[in-house]
C-alpha cells in the first residue's frame, strides 16, 4: 500500500480565473487571464460563487414567437420570501414599524354605555326612554318609537336594541295615529313604528 494521499476533488481542479475589467476605447471590457472566450450566439452568463449561471432564453424553452413586436428585456424572476417585503412609508416620509401587539381598544362608549351607533339610528329622547324602559319595574310597560321607512334601516334599529338592551324586545308595528295598531308585514303601508316592551312583560 503506498503512502501518497490523494488529492480530494477540489484540490485536482484548477481554480477559477478571476475576471479583470479593462478599459478600451472608452468602453469597459471583461477579460480572464486562463478561461475561454465565449463564442458568438453563447446564452449570456454571469459568475455568482465561482460558478457560471446561464441565463435561459426564449428559445431555451421553445418560445419562438411573440404576442406583440416590442422589444424583449432581461429580468429577474424573484423567488424568495426576501424578494417580496413590502415597507409602509408614513405621510412624514418614515417606515412605520409595528410597535404593539396589543389588540385596538374597542370602540368609545357614551352615556351609560350604550355605543356610538345608538345616537346615529335613534334620538337622544329615544334613548333617553329606552334606558328609562329597561331599567323600570314594571315590566308590563311599552313604548313606541318612529321607525324608518327602509326596511333595512328598521332591521339595523332592533339589531341596536336587541345589543344594548338584552332585557327588551321589538316589533314593527303601524303608528298609533296612523290608524290601527297591529304588526305590519310585508307589504304593510303607513307611517310605522317599532314598540318596545320588557322579554317578560305580557302585551
Amino acid at each position: 500500500m503506498s503512502g501518497d494521499v490523494a488529492a480530494s476533488p477540489a484540490e485536482d481542479q484548477e481554480p477559477f480565473p478571476k475576471r479583470q475589467k479593462l478599459c478600451s476605447g472608452g468602453k469597459e471590457e471583461a477579460a480572464t487571464s486562463g478561461a475561454r472566450t465565449e463564442e458568438k450566439g453563447d446564452t449570456p452568463s454571469t459568475m455568482l460563487g465561482g460558478l457560471v449561471c446561464k441565463f435561459l432564453k426564449e428559445a431555451d424553452v421553445g418560445i419562438t414567437e411573440y404576442v406583440s413586436p416590442q422589444p424583449g428585456f432581461f429580468a429577474i424572476l424573484k423567488q424568495r420570501y426576501s424578494d417580496f417585503l413590502v415597507r409602509e412609508i408614513s405621510a412624514s416620509g418614515k417606515v412605520v414599524k409595528l410597535t404593539s401587539l396589543s389588540p385596538p381598544l374597542p370602540p368609545v362608549a357614551t352615556g351609560d354605555g350604550e355605543g356610538v351607533e345608538l345616537a346615529d339610528v335613534f334620538s337622544s329622547a329615544d334613548i333617553d326612554r329606552l334606558r328609562e324602559l329597561s331599567t323600570a319595574s314594571d315590566n308590563s310597560e311599552c313604548i313606541e318609537i318612529k321607525a324608518a321607512r327602509e326596511k333595512e334601516k328598521r332591521t339595523a334599529m332592533h339589531r341596536l336594541l336587541k345589543t344594548h338592551f338584552p332585557s327588551l324586545t321589538s316589533q314593527t308595528v303601524e303608528e298609533v295615529g296612523a290608524g290601527a295598531s297591529g304588526e305590519v308585514g310585508e307589504e304593510g303601508g303607513g307611517e310605522r313604528a317599532i314598540r318596545v316592551w320588557h322579554r317578560r312583560g305580557e302585551l
